[in-house]
């Protein structure tokens, strides 16, 4: 097959419906990531304001009535709540220290503007996320989603797809294609595929890291280092991991570390479960009973195992990885990072939510 059919059969998925749904697609992520820049200029200068508050009121020697040690988010909130409504002096004394300073003055002023702008993300959010999911089921056939379960079954996870930018129901889109399309000039795809995380702006020192083992994964595929870039890819997986399982648990407070890949898994499937998404349900399931065998002490044949890579068995067969296990552990990262920022952002802005509504009740309850 010449080039000419691969583009023919490449274009006969955009149909004019899917077309229209990939722009509105693209609209609406604008507008998310617009409405999250703003909350987030806000919520950044906020946090700036008080910590060089927080400095000026430790020199006034005032008393803060409120113990933060040792308590999760929600508790220290509604000892905050408690105290507001209750006015007793000591914490009366403390709030009138905190007017006098500016910083403090100015931050409690942008509280408001911040509230306004997490509804407006939230709302933004949940229609980006709700388009995507009903995207899924309208713009793909019931042959394409079975191809793509089917692809599942041996590692290739192209859940993540938002509209069918792959071939899949064409013979010539096989496994060779699949690695082909995706190390195609010196791995573009995989860079266009991951654009959104290594192009982040003022990324945290830990984000950073991610970013740099990513590029170093990319470019070792490109240069044929599959088994180290293997090593890279472990790491990021296992970082996302610990991130998601903690969504919950850092609003919480809770000091016991999930150890174990099954303890964090446990909890990731807990928290999908009750935000209650079936697509984020079942690509977990899908995706976790895939990578429980990764990440076994037993072998599976044909999926390559990370504890072999990182203790090092060299004078194992299983050992040598080829570039398509490489790629389906990248895509299982992609994979793993949609279903990780979808919880973080709902638990984070559902939290940041109540919080609102907590002091917005208070307010009410002590008038």
């Amino acid at each position: 097959m010449d080039n000419i059919d691969y583009q023919e059969a490449i274009m006969s998925y955009f149909t004019e419906n899917v077309i229209q749904a990939i722009k509105v697609q693209d609209n609406l992520q604008q507008d998310l990531a617009q409405k999250q820049e703003v909350y987030e200029n806000i919520r950044s200068r906020i946090i700036d304001l008080y910590i060089t508050g927080t400095e000026k009121l430790k020199e006034k020697n005032v008393e803060n009535p409120i113990n933060h040690e040792g308590k999760s988010r929600f508790e220290i909130g509604q000892d905050v709540i408690k105290a507001f409504i209750n006015s007793k002096p000591e914490y009366n004394n403390f709030v009138n220290a905190m007017k006098e300073i500016p910083e403090l003055r100015e931050a409690g002023n942008l509280e408001t503007e911040m509230a306004k702008a997490l509804l407006d993300f939230y709302k933004a959010f949940k229609k980006f996320n709700d388009q995507i999911i009903n995207d899924r089921n309208v713009i793909f056939s019931k042959d394409y989603q079975d191809k793509i379960d089917e692809y599942a079954k041996t590692g290739w996870f192209f859940f993540y797809l938002a509209s069918p930018d792959i071939p899949l129901l064409h013979d010539f889109c096989d496994e060779q294609y699949i690695c082909e399309t995706f190390v195609y000039l010196n791995c573009s795809n995989i860079r266009i595929l991951l654009s959104g995380f290594l192009g982040q702006n003022n990324p945290s020192d830990s984000m950073r890291r991610k970013i740099q083992d990513l590029n170093d994964a990319i470019n070792l595929i490109s240069h044929q280092g599959y088994r180290s870039a293997a090593r890279n890819i472990f790491a990021l997986l296992e970082s996302e991991s610990k991130n998601c399982s903690n969504a919950l648990r850092n609003l919480e407070f809770k000091t016991q570390n999930l150890r174990t890949g099954i303890e964090r898994a446990k909890e990731i499937e807990n928290i999908v479960n009750s935000i209650n998404v079936n697509w984020y349900k079942d690509t977990f399931q899908k995706i976790n009973s895939y990578y429980k065998k990764a990440t076994s002490n037993d072998i599976t044949p044909g999926i390559v195992n990370r504890n072999a890579l990182i203790h090092g068995d060299y004078y194992k067969d299983y050992m040598d990885v080829s570039l398509s296990d490489t790629l389906k552990l990248l895509l299982m990262f992609v994979n793993y990072r949609v279903i990780s920022d979808f919880v973080q952002y709902v638990v984070e802005l559902e939290a940041d939510t109540m919080q609102y509504a907590m002091v917005g009740l208070a307010a009410m309850l002590r008038k």
